[in-house]
């Protein structure tokens, strides 16, 4: 009986240790939300609103758009509110980021294709020397990197000890709270910020092309749409398929006119090396 109790106290010891161990490597994740207000398209002023979210405990952080979660719901609930003229969100991509080893991946779609690529490019933020201002309850200082063809002017709490930001935006000392890129076409601004009561382990996926590669891809098909053939579902479930191989010369120039004039609708993406293919 002796040794029974014995056993029970080291049992109870291990399972104390393993628990305050889990504690100990738990930390905390944060829901924030960002509203985005941005120009589809070149040269034109109008803006659109979408809003995103970035998941983030510090150490890993997916960003995502949360408008286009809410049409999977609606779409999963077959509801009446979409409709063909629902006005589908464009920021249709995902950046998850690997803070502790600063590796970066973006996933989008394009062909019935789910590409993942690691994004490589180096973010070197420049200070900019103002005079110290205060976004709601924070204190700001603001930096200045260039990124996917534009410059982004980021304001930054360090009061919040998170070196993340939205979208591929990282490694400032606090929480970037809003970032505009130099021209005005994007400005990502903070709206709320929440602790997670259960927070979901975030999983990195793995690149499956290279950056370059699906640049060139999205940046040929946009400049040429017959040049290939293209299938495509929408959220509707409508498959579209365009076999230009079949298709006589008159059938591709109007291929060639009506996907044009779809990719016309959003021709400013964030990272203009980048094109984010939507056919809606």
């Amino acid at each position: 009986m002796k040794n029974l109790f014995c056993l029970l106290g080291v049992f109870c010891t291990l399972f104390m240790f393993s628990q305050n161990n889990k504690l100990q490597k738990e930390k905390p994740q944060f829901t924030i939300t960002y509203e985005v207000l941005y120009r589809p398209q070149e040269n034109v002023k109008t803006y659109k609103k979408e809003y995103m979210i970035l998941q983030t405990d510090g150490e890993k952080s997916v960003f995502y758009n949360g408008d286009l979660k809410k049409v999977d719901s609606l779409v999963g609930a077959n509801s009446p509110l979409l409709t063909k003229d629902f006005v589908l969100p464009y920021l249709n991509f995902k950046v998850y980021k690997d803070l502790a080893n600063n590796t970066t991946m973006i996933t989008g779609d394009f062909n019935q294709f789910r590409y993942v690529v690691k994004d490589d490019e180096t973010l070197s933020w420049k200070p900019i020397n103002l005079p110290e201002e205060k976004i709601g309850n924070y204190k700001i200082r603001q930096s200045i990197a260039d990124y996917g063809g534009r410059k982004w002017i980021a304001s930054y709490a360090t009061e919040l000890p998170i070196f993340d930001g939205p979208y591929v935006l990282k490694g400032l000392p606090g929480l970037i709270v809003t970032v505009i890129s130099e021209e005005g076409d994007y400005l990502f601004k903070m709206i709320s910020i929440v602790k997670n009561p259960k927070p979901k382990a975030i999983e990195i996926p793995k690149p499956n092309i290279k950056k370059q590669d699906i640049e060139n891809k999205t940046q040929d098909f946009v400049k040429n749409p017959t040049h290939q053939n293209i299938s495509y579902t929408n959220v509707w479930g409508d498959v579209m398929y365009y076999d230009q191989s079949k298709s006589t010369p008159e059938q591709k120039k109007e291929s060639d006119a009506k996907i044009t004039s779809i990719l016309e609708k959003f021709n400013n993406p964030p990272n203009k090396n980048l094109p984010i293919i939507n056919l809606y």
